[in-house]
């Protein structure tokens, strides 16, 4: 996954996070997951701060 690719996976959950009031804004929230993930997309559903599921893979 190219970079561009990983932004625009992750984009819309750091902007819609923003929207419901976090004081955290979407480009450092994008910058620091592609830190601490290296540009790669979990299965374990834990990105940008965004925690969804029940633990199981998220096809990404």
């Amino acid at each position: 996954m190219t970079r561009e690719e990983f932004v625009a996976k992750v984009a819309s959950v750091a902007v819609q996070l923003r929207k419901e009031g976090s004081p955290i804004f979407p480009s450092v929230r994008i910058a620091q997951a592609l830190l601490e993930t290296g540009g790669k997309i979990h299965a374990w559903n834990n990105l940008v701060g965004y925690k969804v599921g029940s633990g199981e893979p998220n096809g990404f």
